[in-house]
């Protein structure tokens, strides 16, 4: 079971890139590693990559650079220096290159402009420095010999320790991240302990660990000040004055009226305008509500179907089919809705199940295109009916200039304090971008108007109007009284608002006839049983439409993927 997982995981995470890989293999993976008094450990992996059929450059290797032991601070990582001494093709000096990263390095071997295919013999040499692990019961080297993150299988792997220093105690753990299952221990002898694994799945890796004698190697630690404090404290700080002004900006217009009930939606607002209104965005409840207004305007119709699979398992579906087509002063959006249902807009009469929408990736594709198009649509509605105002309007730009340069010189004086020259530049440029982002966001970005506050606080109102309870409705003035076609008109509004299910509660103690617009599930009806299919409804709508440290390895107490190193590789 964990080698499929881990073939499954692999497919999940490479994606196409697994078929590709699938030609591929490495026949053997061996690598030694010489421990030497001073703590310094040389590497040399050889791999035999078959590429088979397939034209590459070469092969890439990520080794990672962090200690599985923690820092001695807080504001400190523990790492291990890798230092690459030579890279070689069937014997021969191979172009490289090596990019180090927050966590790992990686070198790419192979030249850009020749390809490559077959089987060949790549030797990569390099120099670990902290890579020891240091405890009570002595010191360790618990390495992870291969990585985890290759897309091919290995058939061979061995790995080979030598050491004057080795006390005889160590252990190896194969498989996926996390397993504990033990490879093959060769009897170690005097002065080197050797490993082996065969047929590693892609996402398995060997993971190596092995004790010595304390007072024979050095104590050598290797840590850094972490750059990523620069994203997690300094900036967010810098940025803080920047959130202000943005946060001021938003809610100039803001009305400070207390929301009060509301028994009618805001004049001329029709349901999928109703949520963005609230929270600003577009998301799959307005949509839903969109296609349930069109619905009752007469475009849809909407079956509830139930299908048996062996006489044992029933399964359910919705089928929509296209009732007419609208005229062209309705609506801007009811194309684009109905777009997301129909590929074809001129065939009345034509069906679709959301079962197959969701298997078929064209209409999926073009659902992508059209919420684009829906949302551009929608801001610009908003705006045309002043619910919004335009970018820019009323915003003093000296003050974004004066906020501008002084996060800028800040975050270059407070980076270049705690961290020193080597990160001046890095976390200076890193706060250059986040701060010139936020004020380009502020500068294209439009605001609520006062009409657009106005709308907001009454539709709040309309929202506590269709959620509070039957007992609490009397304690308001002049409510409208409950009946069926009130339950249907304003229900499309609490499904964009989020309580459909209240609505429902308010309307249990009367009937609720069937809509003309909705079927295949009526001998059951009942407002809730409805409501509670529109919500399947709408999420299966929705998933269519939208679819957007420490020792102990030696003693036993390991894992593969576990210690230092980690990584992976591939080919390129």
């Amino acid at each position: 079971m964990n080698r499929l997982y881990a073939f499954v995981i692999v497919c999940l995470l490479f994606g196409s890139g697994v078929t590709s890989a699938q030609a591929e293999v490495i026949n053997d993976f061996h690598v030694t590693y010489q421990i030497n008094p001073d703590a310094t450990v040389i590497v040399k992996e050889i791999i035999t990559y078959d590429f088979e059929g397939v034209d590459r450059h070469g092969i890439f290797r990520t080794i990672k650079n962090r200690h599985p032991q923690a820092a001695s601070a807080w504001y400190k990582n523990r790492i291990i220096d890798i230092k690459i001494q030579r890279v070689l093709k069937d014997g021969k000096p191979e172009p490289f290159e090596v990019t180090t990263g927050f966590t790992d390095i990686e070198i790419k071997v192979g030249d850009p402009d020749v390809t490559t295919s077959g089987q060949h013999v790549y030797q990569i040499e390099y120099q670990l420095v902290g890579a020891l692990s240091y405890g009570p019961s002595g010191a360790e080297f618990y390495f992870n010999v291969t990585g985890n993150e290759w897309p091919v299988v290995i058939e061979n792997t061995k790995a080979t320790v030598y050491s004057r220093a080795l006390t005889g105690t160590s252990s190896c753990y194969a498989g996926v991240v996390g397993s504990t299952n033990r490879c093959d221990e060769n009897l170690p002898l005097t002065g080197l302990v050797s490993f082996s694994q065969t047929q590693l799945l892609p996402g398995e890796g060997l993971t190596i660990a092995t004790a010595f004698d304390k007072p024979l190697v050095a104590n050598v630690i290797l840590e850094k000040n972490r750059l990523e404090l620069v994203l997690f404290i300094f900036i967010p700080l810098v940025l803080l004055g920047m959130t202000v002004i943005v946060y001021r900006f938003k809610r100039k217009n803001l009305n400070r009226r207390p929301v009060i009930a509301q028994y009618e939606p805001f004049p001329y607002v029709l349901p999928m305008y109703t949520g963005v209104l609230i929270d600003g965005r577009l998301d799959s409840r307005d949509i839903s509500a969109g296609i349930l207004y069109l619905a009752q305007q007469g475009y849809i119709k909407i079956w509830y179907t139930k299908e048996k699979i062996f006489g044992l398992f029933t399964t359910h579906d919705y089928e929509v089919t296209l009732l007419k087509i609208g005229a062209k002063e309705e609506s801007r959006f009811q194309d684009t809705l109905l777009r997301l249902l129909f590929l074809d807009l001129t065939v009345v009469g034509s069906t679709v199940t959301l079962g197959a929408l969701k298997q078929n990736s064209i209409q999926r594709q073009l659902n992508a295109a059209e919420i684009i198009k829906l949302r551009t649509a929608l801001t610009e509605d908003l705006r045309r009916d002043g619910f919004f105002e335009t970018p820019l309007s009323g915003i003093k730009m000296g003050k974004i200039f004066a906020w501008t340069t002084i996060s800028w010189v800040v975050s270059l004086f407070v980076v270049s304090l705690f961290f020193g020259t080597l990160y001046n530049v890095a976390g200076f440029l890193v706060t250059f971008i986040l701060v010139t982002v936020v004020v380009t966001l502020v500068l294209v970005s439009s605001r609520r108007s006062k009409l657009g506050f106005e709308a907001q606080n009454h539709l709040k109102g309309f929202k506590l109007f269709l959620s509070v309870t039957d007992k609490e409705r009397f304690e308001f003035h002049n409510a409208p009284p409950k009946n069926a076609e009130l339950f249907m008109k304003y229900l499309p509004y609490a499904v964009a608002l989020g309580v459909e299910k209240k609505w429902v509660e308010v309307f249990a103690d009367i009937s609720i006839p069937p809509p003309d617009w909705y079927g295949g599930n009526i001998n059951t009806f009942s407002a809730a049983a409805f409501t509670s299919d529109l919500g399947t409804f709408s999420t299966s709508f929705a998933a269519s439409a939208l679819a957007a440290s420490g020792t102990g390895g030696s003693s036993g107490g390991g894992f593969s993927g576990g210690g230092g190193g980690k990584g992976g590789g591939g080919s390129w």
